[in-house]
C-alpha cells in the first residue's frame, strides 16, 4: 500500500491518495474518507445492486471479525475469499476488523493469548493461529493487527500497560505470521495503538507500534461514550504526534458529524460508516445540512443559509419545527436531535415533504416522511431499506463535503456550521 500526503492544511487536516491498495493496484482512494460497513458480507438492509447505485460510495469495505468467525470453515472450503463468496462488487477492496464497530463488545474476556469476540453463536476464542487462519479465509486487501482493547473507563493503569504489552506482542507475532502465509502476500497489515485514556500508555504503544513494518495505523477504543471529550481530543493528538505522517491513520467508532470533523482536524484520514446503521436502526434519518458543497444537488449553499443557522431549527414540511440545538441530545446510542429526525413521531403522519428536501437519494425523490412513518409503525421491512438508502448517501455526500471544503479553504465554515447545531 502507498499512501500519498499531497496537503495538510493550517488546520492540521490531510488530504491524501491510497494507491496500490493489496492487489487492487489501479484503484485509489481520496482521503479523508471513510470504509463502507459490511455485517456478513453486506450493507445491512441493502442489496449491492442498491448499494451500487449510490453516488460517491466508498470504494473499500470493512469486514469484521465478529460477524465471519462462525463461517471460517466454509470460507477456508470456499478458498476465493469472502468478495467471490459473498458476491461483492470486483471493484471493492476489503478492509478486516477485530469488532464491530456498531457493536460493542463485552469487557473482561481477554487473556494472554488470545482475543474474545461475540458472534451470533456466542463467545469465540482467537488467538493468532485462528486469526490468520481467518484471514486467509477472508482475503482482504488490507486488515488490523490482533489485539487486547478491553480498557474501558476506570481501567487500572496496570491492566492498561498489559493491554498495551499484549497488543504489541500480538502485532509482532501477526506481523511474523504474514510474512509466511501465501495467500496474504498481497495484504497489508494495520498496527493498533491501545492504552485506554492513559496518555503515556497510549504514546508508548504509538512510538512502538510506528517501530514496526506496518502500512498503517487504528486508533482504537478513544471513541468511548463515556469519555469526555477534552480526553479525546488530548489522545488523539498525543498519539498522532508520535506517528509517521506518511502513512494513512484510522479511527474506529466515530458517533457523529461534529466528532468526525474535529478528528479530521486533528489528522485522522479514515473512518467507519456503522453511524448510518445505527441511525437507521432507530428509526431515524441524517438531517443535518451539507454546507459549502456548491457542486452538489440538493445541498444548501453556505451564504443562503446563514440567516437560517442562527435559528439552528430544522423545519420539516408542514409539520412543527424540530429543535437542533443540541439540547435534548442523548449518548450511548440514543437519537441526537442535532443530526436526525425520528421519523416514528406521530407528528410525521401528514407531513408529505422529503425525509431532506433536494436530496436525491431514492428515498427523497420517491417518499415522504408520512409514508415512512407508516411504514415504521406497521413495522414493515422497507422502513429500514429507505431510511438505510438515504442514511449512507447522505453520510457519503458528507465526506464528499469534507474533502471538497479542504480542497477550496472552506473547512473551518462547515466545521462552525455542523459543530453550531
Amino acid at each position: 500500500m502507498k499512501f500519498i500526503l499531497e496537503s495538510i492544511t493550517k488546520e492540521g487536516c490531510r488530504c491524501g491518495i491510497i494507491k496500490e491498495l493489496g492487489s487492487r493496484g489501479n484503484l485509489a482512494i481520496d482521503t479523508p474518507t471513510c470504509l463502507l460497513y459490511t455485517r456478513a458480507g453486506a450493507v445491512p438492509h441493502l442489496t449491492w445492486d442498491l448499494v451500487e447505485k449510490m453516488k460517491r460510495r466508498p470504494q473499500c469495505l470493512q469486514m469484521t471479525c465478529a460477524t465471519f468467525a462462525d463461517q471460517q470453515d466454509s470460507l477456508s472450503r470456499f478458498g476465493k475469499g469472502i468478495a467471490e463468496f459473498a458476491s461483492i462488487p470486483a471493484n471493492g477492496m476489503i478492509y478486516s476488523s477485530i469488532q464491530d464497530p456498531a457493536h460493542p463488545a463485552p469487557t473482561g474476556y481477554n487473556d494472554k493469548n488470545s482475543v474474545s469476540i461475540f458472534t451470533p453463536s456466542g463467545r469465540t476464542k482467537i488467538d493468532v493461529g485462528l486469526f490468520i487462519t481467518l484471514q486467509e479465509a477472508i482475503q482482504p486487501d488490507w486488515f488490523e493487527a490482533l489485539c487486547d482493547g478491553d480498557t474501558p473507563q476506570g481501567c487500572s493503569v496496570k491492566r492498561t500497560r498489559k493491554a498495551v504489552d499484549r497488543t504489541l506482542t500480538l502485532l509482532d507475532t501477526c506481523l511474523e505470521a504474514h510474512q509466511k502465509s501465501e495467500i496474504l502476500r498481497n495484504s497489508d497489515i494495520l498496527g493498533v495503538i491501545e492504552g485506554g485514556q492513559i496518555v503515556a500508555e497510549r504514546q508508548r504503544s504509538a512510538k512502538e507500534t510506528a517501530l514496526r513494518p506496518v502500512a498503517g495505523f487504528v486508533v482504537d477504543g478513544v471513541i468511548d461514550q463515556e469519555m469526555d471529550s477534552s480526553t479525546k481530543c488530548e489522545i488523539i493528538q498525543a498519539v498522532l504526534k508520535e506517528l509517521p505522517e506518511s502513512k494513512p491513520r484510522l479511527l474506529p467508532g466515530v458517533s457523529n458529524p461534529s466528532d468526525i470533523l474535529e478528528a479530521v482536524e486533528a489528522g485522522i484520514d479514515i473512518f467507519d460508516s456503522s453511524y448510518p446503521y445505527k441511525v437507521t436502526q432507530r428509526g431515524c434519518a441524517l438531517v443535518f445540512p451539507l454546507y459549502g458543497l456548491p457542486d452538489s444537488s440538493g445541498i444548501v449553499d453556505a451564504e443562503s443559509a446563514d440567516s437560517n443557522q442562527s435559528q439552528q431549527v430544522y423545519t420539516s414540511g408542514n409539520g412543527p419545527q424540530v429543535n437542533m440545538s443540541g439540547e435534548g441530545q442523548e449518548e450511548n446510542g440514543q437519537l441526537d436531535l442535532r443530526f436526525e429526525l425520528d421519523l416514528s413521531d406521530s407528528r410525521f403522519a401528514e407531513d408529505f415533504s422529503p425525509v431532506f428536501p433536494g436530496c436525491d437519494c431514492y428515498c427523497c425523490t420517491h417518499h415522504t416522511k408520512a409514508y415512512i412513518n407508516h411504514l415504521l409503525n406497521v413495522n414493515e421491512l422497507l422502513a429500514r431499506v429507505l431510511l438505510m438508502t438515504h442514511n449512507c448517501h447522505h453520510y457519503f455526500e458528507f465526506f464528499h463535503s469534507i474533502r471538497t471544503s479542504l480542497k477550496e479553504g472552506t473547512f473551518q465554515k462547515l466545521k462552525d456550521t455542523i459543530s453550531s447545531r
